[in-house]
């Protein structure tokens, strides 16, 4: 699979279902006879048209000086004003969204002050979906401050009733999708494997809402691929794309994509892994998504660099480092300075690697990224190795060896095999090989999810 079939867009096929001749409508056409998946969103389109045709004509029956009997329309007069109710609370509710990632971002207090000072209004409740399903974007910043919102939101979906407009099981599914991406970030893959778990348990105790089941396959597969288990990852990263497509979803099929490109990435293919993060860099959108994009770039950046092709590389690694401050991505940030660093190294740059990677070892200290802190100082170890100061390698991976705590590497063999090699002090036989053996099982990708922005409450 090199990359999922590309459909017409919605444009194209609502065109074709009013019957309009535009531009590359025959192909269009050609396409939708072959595909079962653009014939049911044609049909659906269709519908669609003609649900606007008739509320256009439904608004001017309820303007002041309408008779509202005899009422033609298969819509009610209740119904209406119900969705537009609806309607007005979701702008409401965007707003209050906002608030409560910018408190999540700003405090604990903050957060708790705001979470207090919610009401119990549909406009609040969606207030607290919407808050879940945007908080990516604070993943990709804070992922801490994600993390802290998250279990917020948990908290607050049990004192909401069980169906409803926004039921607890919605709420808790969201929260733990968001915190399942913000324990990717921090580095605790087990937790964050757990959490997407959670979420397909909370969504299924309300229905078998294929999107719903696909998402959760999307992260519990990403999750899995950090932890190297591969065949799981892929099945359910494929499955996921299948169900993206066929529900009309470009964002999310390109994240699917980008997170396969990835896995391939982790599997040490490089050259397969840059045609999926290219094609999915295509589908991505620009400003709303812009935490998303910038980790595909950032990944495109780490493929290139592992097939040689280090201009390119340092190119996109440049684009992304620039989207990355433009839109206050901070971890973002830190993770383009270890692909920077990463680069330096494969150039055979290894003064300017081990002062990067000293730096951002120190910082992931400070910013409390478990498995960064790690892979930060094996790098640092492995540039000691290539310049011939094996004492200080030693030294090193003595002193990391003592805070190891990260599950995904303490259960590493080749990190296993590296530890006896320095209980036994055996420094010449291939221990620099069993350093570099440890980093490619380890390293390699870089994560980064969004929240859907259809909304499904």
């Amino acid at each position: 699979m090199s990359r999922v079939t590309r459909h017409p867009a919605e444009v194209e096929l609502l065109a074709l279902s009013l019957g309009r001749s535009e531009a590359g409508a025959a192909e269009a056409a050609l396409h939708v006879a072959d595909c079962r998946v653009c014939a049911r969103r044609k049909a659906s389109l269709g519908r669609l048209a003609a649900a606007i045709e008739e509320a256009s004509s439904l608004e001017t029956m309820l303007g002041p000086s309408a008779d509202l009997l005899p009422f033609p329309s298969r819509t009610s007069p209740k119904k209406h004003r119900d969705l537009l109710s609806l309607a007005s609370a979701a702008d409401e509710a965007d707003l209050k969204a906002q608030r409560l990632v910018e408190a999540a971002r700003e405090s604990d207090g903050a957060l708790a002050a705001c979470i207090a000072g919610s009401g119990d209004s549909e406009a609040d409740d969606l207030g607290l979906l919407y808050a879940a399903q945007t908080g990516a974007r604070l993943a990709a910043a804070e992922p801490h401050r994600a993390l802290a919102l998250a279990h917020a939101l948990a908290a607050s979906a049990r004192s909401l009733p069980a169906s409803g407009l926004v039921s607890s099981h919605r709420l808790e599914a969201e929260a733990s999708l968001l915190a399942s991406q913000a324990l990717l970030n921090i580095g605790r893959l087990d937790d964050a494997r757990a959490a997407a778990r959670d979420a397909r348990a909370a969504f299924a105790s309300r229905g078998n809402d294929p999107f719903d089941g696909a998402l959760c396959g999307y992260f519990e597969g990403t999750v899995a691929a950090f932890q190297g288990e591969f065949a799981f990852a892929e099945r359910e990263l494929k499955r996921a794309a299948r169900v993206f497509a066929a529900f009309e979803q470009e964002t999310w099929t390109a994240r699917a994509e980008a997170a396969l490109g990835t896995l391939y990435l982790q599997r040490g293919n490089p050259a397969r892994a840059i045609p999926f993060l290219e094609s999915a860099l295509d589908r991505m959108g620009e400003e709303k998504d812009a935490h998303a994009r910038t980790a595909i770039e950032i990944n495109l950046a780490f493929a290139l660099a592992h097939t040689g092709a280090f201009g390119k590389s340092r190119s996109v690694f440049a684009q992304a480092l620039a989207d990355a401050r433009r839109h206050d991505l901070a971890y973002l940030v830190f993770g383009i300075r270890i692909g920077l660093a990463e680069l330096d190294f494969l150039r055979g740059e290894m003064g300017r690697a081990l002062a990067a990677f000293d730096a951002l070892a120190a910082e992931a200290d400070a910013r409390q990224l478990e498995e960064d802190r790690v892979f930060a100082r094996l790098h640092a170890a492995e540039c000691l190795g290539r310049m011939s100061r094996i004492d200080e390698m030693v030294a090193r991976l003595k002193e990391l060896q003592s805070f190891v705590t990260v599950a995904t590497l303490a259960g590493v063999p080749a990190w296993a095999e590296l530890a006896a090699h320095l209980d036994r002090g055996d420094v010449k036989d291939g221990l620099l090989d069993r350093v570099q053996a440890c980093l490619g099982a380890l390293s390699g990708g870089f994560h980064v999810s969004a929240r859907p922005e259809r909304r499904r409450a």
